[in-house]
């Protein structure tokens, strides 16, 4: 069993030592572990299935998984669900056209008339609904990020849609309903500024982004209150990384006064895009620094690439960021892992989009095993999981304890770790409800 050095990992905090009896679930837990004919080297989106039918996943889905930190908008809900609202709505339409420079392939919108470029995308068969909407097996690993990006530009309308996020009946609350069943208590789903606005579909006036977030507020309050454990979701307000300055201190600006005019509801701000293919983060570094020292959380992917390049993550860490977003590339810096541990950041690891987006092939050689054993504070998060069928935190979860040889009580201090970023009335609340379930979680189950 590790010893209690070895558990130093949590916030740079020393664990507590195990009880006999958490000693002997971690040797059953062990067991299963080692039993399960989970192959750490599988391509995930091939072998999805597999993972599922596993007596581990089953186990680990019932497992209190504490809070979300990074998922990207509507993808932090199953696209199979996304497919179900397209299939029963009529004023959904997809583009079945010749090439043209402003609409994309199979790209969705909401329309009131059918043409001969446009056809109700309720009579697409839920097979192919699915191919166009989740990254398929047999695309190739270096294609994967394109085929995701295609995805976005696919269902740009509905990130963008006030229905997808009001009320009961939306998109939204199916998407929260999901993670609380799958034991999550609390996420931060990073929403993209919109150019236009949001907008209802059937109207041509778009409505500001204030409407939305009130749309947000009153929706996760109805949640709440229909699903007392469930703590809480906010907004982490982004922008991609292919604009001038000028546009992501507008941005900034935006950010800054919805947070003075919602406290409480906004995490924080990102930059997004493939790393490597995008605007470095010093391009924004004085934008950045200014609204960081007026007090705006940073939450910034850095890292995320194979190029042995530091800057970014080096940029991250000057910035004061409270997390970073994959940090995939930290451990290949010594220092600069240091510096995130004296800092106490937390890293935002999403290991399953790694492997699916082509960064690693072996589990076992993903660096965030490398992290948390040297006492980096780690949560799991699946990204943009919607479109690789990993929306469910518990695969995330059930390939780690795979590959990584991480105890089950390491996994508890994971999950439980993660609600350092609340607040601490709703910090405490949370491990609170966190240790009820963990409870009930361990009599049933061992």
């Amino acid at each position: 069993m590790w010893n209690e050095a070895s558990r130093n990992f949590v916030s740079g905090a020393t664990e507590p030592p195990l009880s006999e009896e958490e000693v002997l679930i971690d040797s059953r837990f062990k067991s299963i572990v080692s039993d399960s004919p989970i192959d750490s080297s599988w391509d995930f989106l091939s072998k999805r299935q597999e993972i599922k039918d596993s007596d581990l996943f089953r186990l680990l889905r019932k497992m209190p998984k504490g809070a979300l930190l990074h998922t990207h908008g509507i993808a932090t809900g199953s696209f199979t669900e996304l497919a179900n609202v397209i299939q029963g709505d009529s004023r959904i339409h997809i583009y079945v056209g010749d090439p043209q420079e402003n609409i994309c392939p199979n790209e969705f919108r909401y329309l009131t008339e059918t043409t001969k470029d446009w056809k109700q995308a309720a009579s697409i068969p839920m097979e192919e609904l699915l191919k166009i909407l989740i990254v398929q097996p047999t695309v190739e690993p270096e294609e994967r990020w394109k085929a995701m990006q295609n995805i976005w530009q696919r269902c740009r309308c509905f990130s963008d849609c006030i229905p997808i996020w009001q009320g009961r009946n939306s998109f939204f609350w199916t998407m929260l309903t999901d993670l609380h069943e799958a034991g999550i208590s609390y996420v931060d789903i990073k929403q993209l500024i919109p150019w236009d606005g949001f907008f209802f579909p059937g109207r041509e006036e778009y409505v500001d982004i204030d409407y939305f977030m009130n749309v947000f507020i009153d929706t996760v309050s109805e949640f709440k209150s229909c699903h007392p454990s469930f703590v809480g979701a906010k907004i982490v307000w982004a922008s991609l990384k292919i604009f001038d300055c000028s546009h992501i201190l507008r941005d900034l600006e935006t950010v800054s006064r919805l947070c003075a005019k919602y406290p409480g509801h906004i995490a924080g701000y990102d930059l997004v895009g493939e790393e490597d293919k995008t605007f470095p983060i010093h391009k924004y570094f004085k934008e950045l620094k200014e609204f960081q020292q007026k007090g705006l959380k940073l939450h910034l992917h850095a890292g995320e690439t194979l190029n042995p390049c530091y800057e970014q993550l080096l940029d991250a860490l000057a910035l004061n960021c409270e997390r970073i977003g994959h940090a995939y590339g930290l451990p290949r810096y010594p220092d600069l892992m240091t510096v995130t541990r004296s800092k106490k950041v937390v890293i935002e690891c999403c290991p399953i989009s790694n492997q699916v987006l082509g960064y690693v092939k072996d589990f076992r050689n993903h660096p965030g095993r490398i992290m948390i054993n040297s006492g980096l504070h780690l949560s799991l998060s699946p990204d943009d999981g919607g479109m690789f069928g990993s929306q469910d935190p518990s695969f995330d979860f059930t390939v780690v304890a795979k590959a990584w040889d991480v105890s089950l009580s390491r996994l508890k201090a994971i999950a439980r770790g993660s609600f350092v970023c609340l607040e601490s009335d709703q910090r405490q609340k949370a491990e609170m409800i966190f240790d009820e379930k963990w409870k009930t979680f361990i009599s049933e189950n061992f």
